[in-house]
């Protein structure tokens, strides 16, 4: 490009040039104008052309954020009514898809997140950003074992098919986990949590490390008691529907539930948290209606709602306090949950 300090050196002084400016680095041609040559100009072009590209690494970017948000919404729904089904012997929770033969039907339920695909990417995987666990949360009786799968992933959500070197570990109530040996040039991407003899909880953690490290952790639970359960109930990842104008808020479907999107009182939510005590209350409502009787009287009805959201709120209070604990401890942040913050 052809500046007026190129003209200053070619032709001589400019009068007053630069003098509000010396010593503090200004070239002159941000404050007099770039007269663009051929050059400048054909790299004017060359952006309008990779203009679409950039703008979809960018909603790549979007896409990704959404589905971390998702997928800790969905995590923290999984464990709250889990939890309270596992209270509750009779209590039956919304339908998920057929496991695969030879799963656990105790702990394997909803669909996979990391099953999920989208759209191609115009990049190549960039540096290992996050891993991510299934299943999350653990529940394992006394003595059972539980197999778990790590994706790992770049900041866009991407796959990363390099060979890494994942550390799986357990901390709190005794288990041991044991990592599935992997084929010549892949990820270690598998591993088993036996659990011991006595209840409790703790944490798993998967650790890896490409330039700078990177950590999930995964609480589980060992229980005393587990009533045995089919297994083709349980919390399947909601599907989200943009049905703009209508007024349903969430409906079950034959592979799980469904929520509107676009319905104002969702787009009204501000926030993980507010959205997660959205999605409550809409899974409350599905749960209490798949439990419902035919000749049920509606005030009965009301009150399985109530009773649920009263579960649900209090096991996503403990949820959360828990997961502030854990992220202030000596091995450092964990995923982030949704959770709502503890009440005062």
């Amino acid at each position: 490009m052809e500046t007026t300090c190129a003209r200053q050196a070619e032709h001589g002084p400019i009068p007053d040039c630069g003098k509000r400016f010396r010593g503090r680095g200004v070239p002159p041609g941000s404050r007099e104008g770039v007269l663009p040559d051929d050059a400048a100009l054909a790299f004017a072009r060359a952006l309008h052309g990779i203009e679409p590209r950039i703008a979809e690494a960018l909603e790549e970017a979007r896409r990704a954020e959404e589905e971390r948000a998702e997928r800790a919404m969905v995590r923290d729904l999984r464990a709250a009514f889990e939890a309270i089904a596992r209270a509750r012997p009779g209590l039956a929770l919304l339908p998920v898809a057929p496991r695969e033969k030879g799963s656990d039907p105790v702990f394997q339920k909803g669909s996979d997140p990391l099953s999920r695909g989208g759209p191609a990417s115009l990049l190549p995987p960039g540096p290992l950003a996050e891993i991510v666990v299934s299943p999350d949360p653990v529940a394992v009786p006394r003595g059972g074992r539980v197999r778990l799968t790590a994706s790992c992933r770049d900041a866009l959500g991407h796959p990363v098919d390099r060979p890494l070197a994942l550390r799986w570990s357990a901390h709190g109530a005794f288990a041991t986990i044991v990592p599935e040996e992997a084929e010549k040039g892949t990820v270690p991407c598998s591993a088993t949590l036996q659990a011991g003899d006595d209840p409790g909880t703790g944490t798993i953690a998967v650790v890896a490390s490409e330039g700078r490290e990177i950590a999930a952790r995964v609480a589980y639970e060992i229980l005393v008691h587990v009533v045995p359960r089919s297994g083709n109930d349980g919390i399947p990842d909601p599907a989200w529907i943009e049905d703009a104008g209508a007024t349903w808020r969430s409906r079950r479907s034959a592979d799980g539930w469904e929520v509107n999107a676009a319905h104002p009182d969702f787009r009204a939510c501000e926030g993980p948290a507010a959205k997660l005590r959205y999605l409550t209350v809409l899974l409350a409502r599905e749960v209490a209606l798949a439990n419902a009787a035919p000749d049920e009287p509606p005030s009965a009805l009301v009150d399985r709602i109530t009773d649920l959201l009263v579960a649900a709120e209090r096991r996503l209070t403990t949820r959360s306090r828990s997961s502030s604990a854990r992220s202030r401890g000596p091995r450092g942040p964990e995923a982030p949950s949704s959770s709502p913050p503890p009440s005062p």
